[in-house]
């Protein structure tokens, strides 16, 4: 057994040892349950019915995460409580973003330490085809009933953990299996609740839906971040908004480091976003938003060259395509090379040339360029396309199994294209068939080293090998020039490289990966785990531009060991077997066999002016100019609960105090744990709304003060208006004469008791308009 395995035996054994159904039970018991049994990996939404199991029955054990038992296509029992049942909204048995969940009603909720059989999943004669769904990523621990019961007799003491562990989740089972409380559990974990942080609630006996919460959210954020119209349970809605599930499955979607985790909270960077779809898409509960909204000279921090929506320069007859205009998805790359060829083939005199001349010559052979090829071959034009490498070269040089995120995009001769958080080999083994589909031929390495116009309007492109010539010359090179160096003596050596394409070789052996980014610490990652010892040389104090999830991972490698961190350092020198660090103020020497200087590349910026391609420069009038024509933009939006400000601007404007910020367990459950595993379900706060309990006391004090005071005065002056008519003298206006007092005894308009009922009632009318 190698010694990373080793670890990952020691980390599941703590792992079971942390549980309730294994605690008090000796190592060694652990141990032969860790040997007897077998894992498996459920991702969010994935089933597990008993006709999965290989051969007969197992016992099931939930190590972590949460698993759903429901109950075939049955639907929720008619609820038993009127109010319960007339506000409960059909409509919710809809899952989030309305998809709807295969199974049916839920009818029971499991979390680490529960356990379930192939019995329970399989229970004849009721009709149902029972399902445990995985609520988020969980692990389970698959048992054969038979080695479990000789697991028993060596470890009796065991027995009876398991018999009250199973007597408990039957009871529960029993509790909810009818009634108001089946619906409550069902709505409680198919609206993700369960997994959930926070959330917002309503109670709609207060609530005069004046929608002053979307509007305070859209006045402080510029758009509103929440619906106040959600899912309604009884007499509570819940309104859509985010809930900080404790999975964060938004995070890990992103691929361009706007979302982050601070605080307990998921926040959105603008800038970074670059309208792809994917954290909208990871969400269960449909709370992202993707907001249009038009492009300004803030979306281009940097320098650009000018192009427009065709991808023309300002060189008549010369296209710039894909990433190097700023493109950063694969799927708009794509689109870019195949769009500027059909504005070539609209505009291209096809009648007029020389049978030598070349209609178009494609430079590089990544996304956007071999798009283009494959358009040129759909409109006949007579092209050749050119690539320093291959095809694909800056997805070949990822780290082995990099996640690459490709969006769905329609590839000319070929077809539709759909890669959601694949890994690099997927997708260059899919680009490998497109070019073998379609009998694309690339003059691959063979690089371009000039592009020239002469006075015929004719091009000539330059390689190593020749020189071409075109009428149309499309650019696609990526946005990735030379890599930067280090900057020392003998940096020209074997050992130091500037891409990881593939980590085996360097396993048992000291490498140092130098650079912050996200491509120097995957790779510093990847390295590890082939076993290679691994520090990381960064020249600032801490990560600051990596995605969230690799802030995390990089630091879980660090603390275990994996991964050596030298912050605050920058490579000073290379000697034999060796590097020299400056670290602060100190140098430090280490034993290196490897360097791979990961510090990202100059942008081909250079190669574009020398061919005579504008360069726009930030914060500049053409840059402003750019930014207006390149139209629209799409970035996500999500509540944040309001980060960084006091309060909460939805719950702050609401007037009658009717909507509240609680955690699920506060809610649901008879728990006051924040992730609650087997919830005790309460009816309750459904049936009687939650004014009492969470409500503004000033608020209720003042309305039933007022509510009292109008009505004892409205009886009031009923009751003189009567007495006046019928028995005058028994009127407190004659009372009050008596003593002196002149009150009037007539209803003239503008004088005595009519122009004081007046005033009066222009009070309360305008109380009444004010309330809203």
């Amino acid at each position: 057994m190698g010694a990373s395995q080793a670890e990952a035996t020691v980390k599941s054994f703590e792992n079971l040892a942390n549980l309730d159904v294994f605690h008090n039970l000796p190592r060694a018991a652990i141990e032969a349950f860790l040997l007897e049994s077998t894992s498996l990996t459920m991702s969010p939404g994935e089933t597990l019915t008993g006709a999965d199991s290989p051969s007969g029955e197992n016992y099931y054990f939930v190590i972590d995460g949460h698993i759903g038992l429901t109950a075939g296509d049955e639907q929720p029992d008619a609820l038993v409580d009127l109010k319960l049942r007339t506000r409960f909204n059909s409509a919710d048995l809809e899952g989030p973003n309305g998809q709807s969940r295969a199974g049916g009603a839920y009818v029971s909720h499991l979390g680490p330490s529960n356990i379930f059989s192939d019995t329970a999943l399989q229970r004849q004669g009721s009709g149902m085809t029972p399902r445990a769904v995985a609520l988020m990523e969980t692990s389970l621990a698959i048992m054969p009933v038979g080695k479990l019961q000789s697991l028993i007799l060596r470890y009796p003491q065991w027995e009876q953990v398991l018999e009250e562990k199973t007597k408990a989740a039957r009871g529960r089972f029993r509790d909810t299996r009818s009634g108001p409380l089946h619906v409550i559990q069902d709505f409680y974990l198919r609206q993700n609740l369960g997994i959930a942080t926070t959330m917002k609630v309503i109670d709609l006996e207060n609530c005069i839906e004046c929608d002053g919460c979307e509007k305070a959210c859209a006045d402080r954020h510029g758009v509103a971040r929440l619906d106040r119209k959600g899912p309604i349970l009884g007499r509570l809605s819940f309104p859509v908004s985010c809930r900080t599930c404790v999975d964060h499955r938004c995070l890990p979607a992103c691929g361009f480091n706007a979302l982050s985790f601070a605080n307990d909270e998921i926040n959105v960077n603008t800038q970074n976003c670059v309208g792809c779809r994917a954290c909208y898409e990871a969400c269960p509960n449909g709370v992202i938003n993707m907001i249009e909204t038009a492009y300004t000279v803030q979306d281009f921090p940097k320098p650009i060259p000018n192009t427009d929506q065709n991808g023309c320069t300002n060189v008549e007859g010369l296209y710039l395509t894909g990433e190097a205009t700023g493109t950063a998805l694969i799927k708009l790359a794509i689109n870019s090379g195949s769009t500027a060829i059909e504005h070539i083939n609209k505009n291209l005199d096809k009648a007029v040339g020389d049978a030598a001349v070349l209609d178009v010559i494609v430079v590089g052979a990544g996304p956007a360029g071999l798009s283009a090829a494959l358009q040129c071959m759909e409109c006949d034009l007579n092209f050749k396309i050119f690539d320093k490498g291959h095809y694909a070269t800056t997805i070949q040089n990822y780290p082995r199994n990099k996640v690459v995120m490709a969006e769905p995009a329609h590839i000319p001769k070929f077809g539709e294209l759909w890669f959601k958080n694949t890994s690099k080999e997927e997708l260059i083994a899919k680009w490998g068939e497109i070019i073998k589909t379609t009998r694309l031929e690339i003059n691959s390495y063979e690089g371009v080293t000039g592009v020239s116009k002469k006075g015929d309007g004719i091009f000539e492109v330059s390689t190593p090998k020749g020189t071409y010539r075109s009428r149309k010359v499309v650019l696609a090179p990526g946005a990735r020039g030379a890599p930067r160096k280090l900057g020392v003596d003998g940096e020209s050596e074997p050992r130091v490289q500037y891409a990881l394409t593939d980590p085996a070789p360097f396993a048992n052996k000291d490498v140092l990966v130098v650079g912050g980014g996200d491509s120097a610490v995957e790779g510093a990652m990847t390295l590890a785990d082939f076993g290679a010892r691994v520090t990381v040389s960064y020249r600032r104090d801490k990560f600051g531009r990596i995605k969230a999830g690799n802030q995390t991972r990089i630091k879980e490698y660090s603390e275990q060991g994996k991964v050596t961190l030298l912050l605050g350092s920058t490579v000073k020198a290379l000697e034999p077997q060796a590097v020299v660090l400056k670290v602060g103020d100190q140098e430090e020497t280490i034993v290196n066999e490897c360097i791979f200087a990961m510090l990202g590349a100059e942008p081909p910026t250079k190669f574009f002016k020398a061919i005579g391609i504008e360069i726009l420069e930030p914060n500049t009038p053409e840059m402003v100019d750019y930014a207006t024509r390149q139209g629209n933009r799409f970035y996500a939006s999500k509540c944040d609960h309001c980060t960084g400000h006091d309060d909460q601007a939805c719950i702050s404007a609401c007037p009658t105090g009717t909507i509240f910020e609680l955690k699920p367990a506060a809610l649901f459950t008879t728990q006051s744990n924040d992730e609650p595993i087997d919830p005790a379900l309460v009816i309750k706060p459904f049936v009687h709304g939650l004014q009492e309990e969470y409500g503004s006391k000033v608020f209720r004090r003042w309305a039933k003060f007022s509510a009292l005071f109008a009505t004892a005065l409205v009886l009031g002056i009923g009751a003189e208006c009567l007495l006046r008519a019928l028995h005058p003298r028994h009127s407190l206006s004659a009372f009050l004469a008596k003593k002196g007092m002149d009150v009037g005894v007539g209803y003239t308009s503008g004088a005595g008791l009519g122009f004081y009922l007046g005033v009066f009632g222009a009070v309360f009318m305008l109380l009444a308009a004010m309330y809203p």
